[in-house]
């Protein structure tokens, strides 16, 4: 055998060996992840949290090993061997951070299930350490958990409802027999302002995990009441019975009759007294401390009258009031018998009365100036004057009313020119024309919206020539002019004849005015600041 032969082929297997046993000693070395993964739960069965850690301690080592590394920080003798054992330290935290665990289920964990860690992280950051991370999920059952005490705070929880419906309030207080509720943990969604049937929905507010830790389980967070059983104010006028309308009609005449028999003197009587309807309010709050929740006022009418012609005859609205109506477990009542409402001067002013001479105005009164505080409901025939309509155009009153007007201001001159003396009198009387002024801003006082004026002159004499032959213009005023659906127009206030003049002998005057011009400008152009005006053409001359 040739030995060169020999030498040379021991020394390949040899150099084989070598490079085999570099190669292993290049490979990375494998770390089994799910042996540094923990999993540990506590709490009580079916609320158990668990909770899964990696022990960053124990693989930084394995890393250290595996690269073949310990550092020793006692032995570093240089500010170059210090930092680079900081970059390695650094280097290989960052690689463990990118590490992830994520739990199958982390809460209400009961005896029995299994808990899983599926383990995720990043080879490539793991080969600048040589090495390699290997496995991928770490399993454990849960067990030997005790039960937790499942508590109903409701239990013992009382509710009381108190007050008048709707402004009853609610009441409660736990008298159960667990000191870890209390009363003030409970919290209604509505305090007050309750009426009947209405649903309030108490909240029992507590911390979970501060209960979990003592063992306890709360198993109901809230309930519903329903408000019941409380007095109720009435808030519709069909909740009243025909026996207790009956009732309180009867008071209601009583309270007219009386008011009749005791205020107006022999030259006055009232007639033919009648129902005219009703209308009643219903507050928008339940804070009644300042007045009432509800207030119907039942309507008459009657015809009042003077034997000495003092005034026409006239009806007279009558609104008798009736405060807080309530119901008390199907028993009706009021609280008060507050009497005839309103006020209204007859035509001259001489005689008034409680009560409403135009029925408008009794409307506005009791149910738009309450607008912001009262919703109302009105009937009986009474609604017929809650479609009124103000006249802002002389178009707006019918030729038949106007008629009516001019009649009436013809008869108020007619009276007037009746009562000259000495000698004084009035010829040629005519109706001269008509205007309407308008208010710019119209608002609750029907007699300040509009002003209706009838113009009629006449000339004036005296038979003794104590003054000249002079021509008088008496425009009679009529504030406050509405319509109705049904044709019908009322007034708010009749004002009679406007003005007062001298004659050239200062001893003599009458009602009206010498001077056209004069009356044009004191009736209308004094009053176009809140007011607009329409003429007729026997007016326009006067209009400069």
């Amino acid at each position: 055998m040739n030995k060169k032969v020999a030498l040379g082929g021991g020394i390949a297997a040899v150099l084989i060996v070598i490079i085999a046993v570099v190669i292993i000693l290049m490979q990375p070395k494998k770390i089994n992840l799910e042996e540094y993964v923990e999993i540990s739960y506590s709490g009580y069965n079916e609320y158990a949290v668990a909770r899964a850690t990696l022990n960053e301690g124990g693989l930084y080592e394995a890393i250290l090993a595996a690269k073949g590394k310990k550092v020793d920080y006692n032995s570093i003798d240089s500010f170059e061997a210090l930092g680079a054992a900081l970059s390695e330290e650094m280097a290989i935290s960052e690689c463990i951070d990118k590490i992830t665990l994520s739990l199958s289920q982390d809460s209400n964990l009961s005896n029995g299930d299994t808990v899983t860690v599926e383990i995720t992280y990043d080879n490539e950051a793991a080969k600048a350490h040589k090495v390699k991370f290997t496995g991928s999920t770490v399993t454990l059952k849960v067990e030997g958990l005790e039960d937790a005490l499942k508590v109903d705070p409701f239990e013992g929880f009382e509710v009381t409802f108190s007050g008048i419906s709707p402004g009853g309030r609610i009441e409660y207080n736990y008298n159960g027999t667990n000191s870890n509720i209390s009363t003030y943990s409970f919290s209604p969604s509505q305090s007050y302002d309750l009426k009947n049937g209405d649903i309030v929905t108490v909240t029992y507010s507590f911390n979970e995990d501060s209960m979990l830790r003592q063992g306890i389980v709360i198993t109901n967070q809230e309930k519903e009441y329903e408000v019941s059983g409380l007095d109720e104010y009435v808030q519709s006028y069909a909740d009243l019975t025909d026996d207790f309308l009956n009732s309180m009609k009867s008071e209601a005449e009583d309270k007219i009759y009386s008011y009749v028999a005791s205020n107006y003197n022999a030259a006055n009587s009232m007639n033919g007294l009648s129902y005219a309807g009703y209308i009643l309010n219903i507050s928008n709050t339940t804070d009644i401390w300042f007045g009432s929740y509800n207030s119907l006022y039942l309507i008459y009418s009657g015809t009042v009258s003077n034997t000495e012609d003092s005034f026409p005859a006239t009806k007279v609205y009558y609104p008798v009031k009736f405060s807080n109506i309530l119901n008390a477990g199907g028993e009706l009542s009021y609280g008060s018998l507050d009497g005839i409402q309103g006020s209204s001067s007859f035509e001259g002013g001489w005689y008034s009365t409680n009560g409403y001479i135009n029925p408008v105005i009794c409307y506005v009164d009791i149910v738009e100036k309450s607008g912001d505080s009262y919703s109302s409901e009105c009937g009986g025939g009474f609604e017929a004057f809650s479609e009124y309509e103000q006249v802002t155009q002389m178009a707006d009153i019918s030729d038949g009313y106007k008629q009516e007007l001019y009649a009436d201001a013809l008869d108020k001159v007619e009276s007037h020119i009746a009562n000259y003396s000495g000698g004084s009198k009035a010829e040629g009387l005519v109706f001269v024309g008509d205007c309407l002024l308008t208010a710019k801003n119209p608002g609750q006082n029907l007699a300040n919206n509009n002003t209706y004026i009838v113009v009629y002159s006449a000339l004036v004499s005296n038979t003794d020539g104590y003054f000249e032959d002079t021509m008088v213009y008496y425009p009679v005023a009529y504030n406050g002019i509405v319509s109705l659906p049904n044709g019908e127009y009322m007034i708010t206030e009749s004002k009679g004849i406007q003005g007062n003049s001298s004659f050239s002998n200062f001893f003599y005057s009458t009602k009206g005015y010498t001077d056209g011009a004069q009356m044009f400008e004191k009736l209308i152009t004094a009053n176009r600041d809140n007011y607009t005006y329409e003429l007729s053409d026997g007016l326009k001359e006067f209009d400069h």
